[in-house]
């Protein structure tokens, strides 16, 4: 399968938005335990690896998976290589059926036409018993959101063409009642 080219500038998204991310990446796991010491995690759609480096410091040894080798990139240098990284489609994992404890998706299944694909990427390759955990956004309906965008557009911000049409087409799974649908597909 080919695999699409993704553009992204990496370095800016690690100076910008990626504290925001860390944050995101911290309450996500929140309810997981303390210690992952040996667990292997999946950190699928990692990005700048906001996940992975908080899986690393549980213990877990972390394979990380994007569509895009500049953000791979720019999470190597973050961790000082120690998570091997591969430009790999959450929808078509590069993985060993069974090859993780834990595989988590960090606000990147509502960006899929078919979060139902991912879900069960994310399931195959977890031993039975393992973890499947995904976060997701909602399509701008939070009041902080319109806030924040409010206060942007009052400084003259414009969102890229890019960002308008991702988010046009974002699947609405910003609820437990939203996910179900993809996790009983």
């Amino acid at each position: 399968m080919t695999q699409p080219q993704v553009y992204v500038d990496a370095a800016a998204w690690a100076a910008g938005p990626q504290a925001v991310y860390d944050r995101l990446a911290e309450a996500a796991i929140a309810d997981l335990p303390e210690d992952l010491e040996g667990v292997t995690a999946l950190d699928a759609g990692a990005g700048t690896g906001a996940m992975s480096r908080l899986l690393l410091r549980r213990g877990a040894r972390v394979i990380a998976v994007d569509l895009s080798a500049p953000m791979l990139a720019e999470l190597r240098d973050q961790t000082t290589r120690q998570v091997p990284t591969t430009v790999g489609d959450v929808l078509a994992l590069p993985l060993l059926n069974g090859c993780c404890e834990l595989a988590v998706a960090a606000y990147v299944v509502n960006h899929l036409k078919t979060p139902e694909t991912a879900l069960a990427e994310l399931a195959r390759v977890c031993r039975p018993g393992g973890r499947v955990l995904a976060t997701t956004f909602g399509i701008d309906a939070h009041p902080m959101k319109r806030t924040v965008d409010s206060v942007l557009a009052g400084y003259g911000y414009r969102a890229p063409d890019w960002y308008v049409e991702c988010k046009r087409r974002m699947t609405q799974i910003d609820t437990p009642e939203g996910f179900a649908a993809p996790i009983a597909a």
